[in-house]
């Protein structure tokens, strides 16, 4: 009985385990306010309970309108702890974006470091431009382009950026 007892509660642990759940509800009418650091302070908690992480983590938030359409993506840079968010070359960045009233994760980029510009490139989405360096080759600015589906997950093999001085755009998590 007892045995039978242990096997259904490690059913019923295992059964609620849930896994991250990046998106969250805001609003039943989107239009009527908008986002704000709150609102991506919300989202990233719930990602963090829902398993995305430890719930003691640390971040910045910057909101910033990344797509043209005057509803800011929230930009979440990791701060701790070092062995999950951070590593020797950077730090992983989270971009939230509101679509139909709810807060979802667009995008999860390792190994970012501050400052990071935004430049307009001719699409929809903004460019993130960065500095690289630390990992035994040329120190380096990089562009990491949205084209729609999402910013590249990793910035290791990011293509150099060759455009005007990357201090000209937008700037954030000095």
């Amino acid at each position: 009985m007892i045995r039978a007892f242990f096997i259904l509660l490690c059913l019923f642990v295992v059964g609620c385990a849930s896994r991250p759940e990046p998106s969250v509800i805001i609003s039943e009418n989107p239009a009527d306010r908008m986002l704000t650091e709150d609102d991506f302070k919300h989202a990233m908690s719930r990602y963090l309970r829902n398993g995305g992480g430890p719930i003691v983590s640390t971040y910045s938030i910057v909101p910033a309108d990344l797509n043209g359409d005057h509803i800011p993506e929230g930009l979440l840079l990791m701060n701790t702890p070092f062995g999950t968010w951070c590593k020797a070359y950077g730090c992983t960045l989270f971009i939230f974006e509101q679509q139909n009233g709810i807060i979802t994760l667009n995008s999860r980029i390792e190994q970012v470091r501050g400052p990071l510009f935004l430049h307009d490139t001719g699409n929809s989405w903004k460019s993130i431009i960065t500095r690289q360096d630390g990992i035994n080759r040329e120190a380096r600015y990089i562009a990491l382009e949205n084209k729609g589906i999402g910013y590249p997950a990793f910035t290791l093999n990011a293509p150099n950026y060759n455009g005007q001085s990357p201090h000209s755009g937008q700037s954030f998590f000095y």
